[in-house]
């Protein structure tokens, strides 16, 4: 059975760790074991799933490049990225003259709380880390490409895996890091051929948007700011968004790169990975670290580009699971491969289903609006259900009346932007 843990249906090539379906002929097996499928799975929803066909060009790779006819990825011998041509529209990504995926090390000595706190002096020096070990094909299609690339820097050594998927815009780099150092920080840079003057950083429920330039002292404290799984800088119907699965540290600027026709506006974005701060642990990130951040072109608004379900996707992914015993309760939950909770508008995100505190056999189920807009959706349940209530985020019986419209095995819910929405839900 494979598993959906995100609120929003998945519906292309995922990886799992499925030995029984190796000898699947509309599978990939990967250099690793695992197995690349294309499948198509509901929302919050545990299931049988059978491998579909691949319905789009498939993944062509080399140690210099990765093409899915969505997006052409280049890689120097160093193994950085020149060029990342998104086909459709004809458009480079990478700035000119510069090179994405770009690893920098900077000195990291704060005044004080060395843990806590990051100095803007910190960018006065920086190294970058091109040097290069290997760069070897890992997977060469259909289903999914991946390219590695090894480097060994002062104590410490990071593979990257760089995963380009059939039919996906995202570019994933999975990023597997032995690290030694003490008072360093680690960035990844990718300059992108963007003219942004703010940037948008999503935040628990929502999201918010924030200057990048540093036209007063309040702009330029924003050296560093916090997102959860994305960011996004964007012009006028086209955008990029950073995602990654664990990692909190941003730091967005306004660059300038030398084009063919001189100078041009670009915006640079990082993305902090490590630091090693010597107090109050002085052993703070020593070891080895596993993350993934994925860059997402995307044309129009994060609405219509579907930044909020990849952030999910990438942070939920489809795993593996054991088929469930079909008593009554949880029998009801999946029968069929149904969703726990479906939501039919995108914008409203099914965040939370779980048991009731009290213990009481309802389940509370948390929504909320993530586009910054006012919506109207159905919610289904996969399961009957005897009564459904609006309560407050501690369970109890109130909040927002108005906003739950009929009850029954699917109910109506209207959300102004941002709104978060408790519901207790009674299975029959």
């Amino acid at each position: 059975s494979l598993a959906n843990p995100a609120p929003h249906p998945v519906d292309g090539v995922v990886v799992v760790d499925a030995p029984s379906l190796v000898g699947d002929p509309a599978c990939q097996v990967l250099g690793d074991g695992r197995v690349a499928a294309v499948v198509s799975l509901p929302a919050l929803a545990v299931t049988i799933a059978d491998p579909l066909d691949l319905a789009h060009p498939p993944v062509q790779v080399s140690a210099t490049t990765l093409d899915n006819g969505l997006l052409r990825v280049t890689l120097d011998e160093q193994g950085l990225i020149v060029s990342i041509i998104d086909v459709e529209e004809g458009r480079e990504i990478v700035a000119p003259g510069t090179r994405a995926n770009l690893l920098q090390l900077h000195q990291d000595l704060p005044n004080e709380y060395d843990a806590w706190d990051i100095e803007e002096f910190y960018r006065k020096q920086v190294v970058d880390l091109d040097a290069v070990d290997t760069v070897e094909v890992l997977d060469r299609g259909p289903l999914i490409g991946r390219v590695q690339v090894t480097r060994t820097f002062r104590s410490s050594s990071v593979t990257q895996v760089l995963e380009l998927r059939a039919g996906s815009r995202r570019l994933d780099v999975v990023c597997d890091v032995d690290w030694h150092e003490h008072e360093q920080m680690l960035k990844v840079a990718f300059p992108v051929d963007v003219h942004a003057d703010e940037v948008t950083r999503e935040i628990q429920f929502g999201h918010l948007r924030s200057p990048i330039h540093t036209n007063t002292s309040w702009d330029a404290a924003r050296f560093e700011v916090c997102a959860h799984r994305w960011i996004d800088v964007a012009e006028p119907g086209y955008g990029i968004a950073l995602l990654n699965d664990c990692k909190y540290g941003h730091d967005i600027t306004r660059t300038r790169s030398e084009g063919p026709d001189g100078e041009v506006p670009t915006t640079t974005l990082r993305l902090t990975l490590l630091r090693g701060a010597r107090y109050p642990d002085p052993e703070q990130d020593q070891g080895r670290h596993r993350f993934t951040y994925s860059l997402l072109p995307h044309t129009g608004s994060l609405s219509q580009a579907g930044v909020v379900a990849a952030g999910y996707r990438l942070n939920c992914p489809v795993r593996v699971v054991e088929p469930l015993r079909a008593d009554e309760r949880s029998g009801r939950l999946v029968d069929g491969g149904a969703s726990v909770v479906t939501s039919d508008h995108p914008g409203v995100v099914v965040e939370t289903v779980k048991a009731a505190d009290d213990g009481g056999g309802d389940l509370i189920v948390r929504c909320y609006e993530a586009w910054g807009g006012r919506a109207r959706a159905q919610l289904g349940f996969g399961f009957d259900v005897a009564d459904v209530r609006v309560v407050d985020a501690r369970e109890r019986p109130g909040g927002a009346a108005s906003a739950l419209v009929g009850n029954g095995p699917a109910v109506e819910i209207v959300v102004r932007p941002f709104q978060i929405l408790t519901l207790r839900v009674t299975p029959r």
